[in-house]
């Protein structure tokens, strides 16, 4: 404003619907709806894998986050049903699949080419915010409380945690899922450019 660059259009567009406004999404009941033809988006060659989620909120909205930054598929490690109320929808669009445990998480991500980004807090785990990401990622996030187990720590080809400022010591799962795939997606959005 103080430059001269808040022109009375540009207020004008911050007060105007979004592009977006006319999403399926964005009209009642909200979500996606249960019938019916869907766009087709382009996604990314990654995935989300959630080793034992308990709470069935963090689940929802963990995937429903996968599905906004445009990933591949979900995997429910160690479980099998997906509460599809708080994904708004998101399972008619994003394949979600089940893998037994954490050996079967490892075998499926090798063989499919793709690189494990742990999301846990470790003493040799690297800023979200400061890393190179790779190309083809699988991100694996952990149970509350009990976080990723020691074989998918191990086998992670980079661990990422997000620094905490305040007196809690960490983010909810769905939280952090939520902050590291969109700042990924954001830097390979402008990697794109």
């Amino acid at each position: 404003a103080r430059r001269g660059e808040l022109t009375s259009d540009r207020r004008r567009e911050r007060l105007g619907p979004h592009a977006r406004s006319d999403a399926v999404s964005a009209r009642a009941p909200f979500g996606l709806p249960s019938q019916g033809a869907l766009p087709i988006v382009a996604r990314s060659d990654a995935a989300l894998a959630l080793w034992q989620p308990r709470l069935d909120l963090n689940l929802g909205v963990a995937v429903r986050s996968a599905e906004a930054a445009g990933l591949a598929e979900v995997l429910l490690v160690g479980r099998a049903e997906l509460l599809s109320s708080r994904a708004r929808g998101t399972e008619r669009v994003l394949e979600v699949r089940h893998l037994a445990d954490a050996e079967a998480l490892v075998r499926d991500t090798r063989l499919r080419g793709r690189q494990l980004v742990a999301i846990q807090q470790t003493p040799a785990s690297e800023s979200f915010d400061q890393i190179e990401w790779p190309d083809r990622p699988v991100f694996v996030a952990g149970a509350e409380d009990d976080g990723l187990p020691a074989l998918l720590r191990r086998e992670a080809d980079v661990v990422v945690e997000i620094p905490m400022w305040g007196v809690i010591d960490s983010l909810n799962v769905a939280c952090a899922v939520t902050t590291v795939l969109m700042t990924w997606r954001a830097a390979m959005a402008r990697q794109a450019r």
